[in-house]
């Protein structure tokens, strides 16, 4: 298979071989060659969201044009992963009483989420008039169930008169989708390509590498121009939260403000970060780096209070996934406001782990082949049968 990460900074790809079906379980698919190539951005601070879509898909051209002049193998299928702002996800609640316990099964979910579907279908229609405002569904899973009042992890074959159940559901503009699918079909001519999202991605690799099933967390993702905050309690993703605010603000910022292009501003912010600028630099950079830091902390802030205001527990576990340069600066933020207790009052201290570490890298990687969180993400996803696809 052919993956691709499709971020807002950068676009990755992977060709991964894919155990055969009557292999262990135990076999895990291996990332055998990969290539990730950023997407140009300008200085501005205000972007035109159709130019970056070229800039975008541009990107991505010469992710599957490098892929494939490497010459290790025709993928039979395309898989990929969309970060912000290239998807949207919700959480639509679906609840029936009946007079008598119903059993739970798979006639009885299907039936609920055919009917939810049908009310989506048509809500979009009326908030996206236009044809080239058209959303397409591009996954939808059950998040948790509630039997009569109590949260169930496996409601099936169990009766209840009082359901309740959370259905994701995660969209696309229509167009976007072709002109992905248009660009990857100039290098690969596969026509099977199913697309995640990175939340739900991410949530993957969380729950099958780490004993967190019976806690509250926070899923952290700092893209290239925005900020996405999932929100996990007792394994069951209970809220989507976004802000423009990524990585990629950081440098723009530091360009317009000192006057360099983009290159300079990213060697600046290296050349900060390890204490390598005069004394009269460093202090001017610091002052603009923290005003930054307290931008970027001050909008987590504030979507952590309305997951609060939805009666979510807040959480002194992160995981976070960021691009290398700035994975510290943003653990550091994190750090420092829990500690500072200006972030969460009910927690001391935090606990941040980072999605870029051999904890399960290294179950999808060669030697050959530098590690890649991000594709290695969208790897671990793409065997899971837990999400449940829409074309």
């Amino acid at each position: 298979m052919a993956v691709f990460d499709i971020g807002s900074g950068s676009v990755g790809g992977a060709i991964v071989k894919i155990p055969e079906a009557n292999q262990t379980d135990e076999k895990r698919p291996e990332i055998i060659a990969e290539v990730r190539f950023d997407i140009k951005s300008k200085n501005d601070f205000k972007i035109d969201f159709e130019s970056f879509t070229k800039d975008m898909l541009n990107a991505l051209g010469k992710t599957a044009r490098s892929l494939f002049d490497l010459k290790v193998g025709a993928p039979e299928e395309i898989f990929c992963m969309l970060a912000s702002p290239w998807y949207d996800s919700e959480i639509k609640t679906i609840k029936e009483s009946n007079l008598k316990k119903i059993k739970i099964d798979n006639n009885f979910v299907d039936r609920l989420t055919k009917k939810e579907t049908e009310i989506i279908a048509k809500e979009y229609n009326y908030r996206f008039p236009l044809v080239k405002d058209r959303r397409l569904v591009i996954e939808q899973y059950v998040s948790s169930f509630i039997l009569d009042g109590i949260l169930t992890s496996n409601p099936f074959n169990k009766k209840a008169r009082n359901i309740e159940m959370s259905l994701v559901v995660s969209t696309s503009p229509k167009e976007l989708i072709g002109r992905i699918k248009e660009v990857i079909k100039k290098s690969f001519s596969t026509e099977k390509i199913d697309f995640m999202s990175f939340a739900s991605a991410s949530y993957l690799a969380i729950r099958d590498n780490f004993e967190v099933n019976k806690d509250t967390y926070f899923l952290v993702d700092i893209a290239g121009q925005t900020t996405d905050l999932v929100a996990v309690e007792k394994g069951f993703i209970k809220a989507f939260k976004s802000f423009p605010f990524g990585s990629n603000n950081l440098y723009r910022y530091l360009a317009n403000k000192f006057n360099l292009d983009w290159r300079e501003a990213r060697n600046l912010f290296k050349l900060y970060l390890g204490g390598n600028l005069s004394l009269s630099m460093h202090k001017k950079t610091y002052n603009e780096v923290t005003f930054l830091e307290q931008t970027w902390i001050r909008k987590l802030d504030q979507e952590i209070d309305k997951i609060k205001e939805e009666g979510i527990k807040t959480s002194k576990n992160f995981f976070l996934t960021a691009d290398r340069d700035v994975k510290e600066l943003f653990t550091g933020i994190i750090y420092w406001a829990e500690r500072d207790e200006t972030l969460m009052n009910e927690n001391k201290g935090v606990n941040i782990i980072a999605l870029d570490g051999s904890l399960f890298l290294h179950n999808y990687y060669n030697k050959k082949c530098r590690f890649d969180p991000f594709l290695a993400i969208a790897t671990l996803a793409l065997t899971k049968e837990k999400i449940k696809t829409h074309d």
